[in-house]
């Protein structure tokens, strides 16, 4: 007859962890206090709230946005900068033209992140821009997720995006 082995804390990083919809998270680091598991059962709990980074880079962002967009919209870069994302893209209606759109996250009742358009060049794209933006949103919800989880908070600079939130084990 086994007994629940206990760990006092539990550091776990994830390297290329990949979502239902596709993105990419380059790492996803978890922490938490007190991890127990029953190996009879195969239950598993933590004491209370564990702590989540995931980080996702400007290029697993690109990836992710050439695979969502339509056909006619190619050569995507992606920036992280200055707390924003800024999107370049040629597109080709009648004819190629770049457009550069500079975006923001919104963290939606602490469980999805959307992305808002701030501006865009050359403007009579923007109408475009908004509709694949309402089709693309929410980006990332924690309903994709096998257990509960709430995000905190994002953050962007040097390149990087990162998304802070709690856990709860089933």
């Amino acid at each position: 007859m086994a007994s629940t082995f206990t760990v006092q804390t539990t550091h776990i990083r994830l390297q290329g962890f990949f979502l239902p919809n596709g993105l990419v998270v380059d790492e996803l680091t978890a922490t938490g206090e007190g991890l127990s598991f029953e190996p009879e059962t195969g239950a598993y709990a933590l004491s209370g709230e564990g702590s989540l980074i995931a980080t996702i880079g400007e290029a697993a962002l690109s990836s992710f946005l050439e695979t969502q967009l339509p056909y006619s919209v190619r050569k995507v870069e992606v920036q992280l900068v200055g707390g924003r994302i800024q999107v370049a893209a040629i597109a080709k209606v009648v004819f190629e033209i770049k457009a550069v759109a500079l975006m923001q996250l919104e963290l939606i009742d602490e469980k999805a992140l959307h992305v808002n358009l701030e501006s865009v060049e050359p403007a009579p794209v923007r109408g475009l821009i908004e509709g694949q933006l309402q089709r693309l949103n929410p980006v990332f919800t924690v309903d994709d997720l096998p257990f509960k989880v709430r995000l905190e908070r994002t953050e962007i600079e040097a390149g990087q995006l990162r998304v802070y939130g709690k856990f709860e084990l089933p």
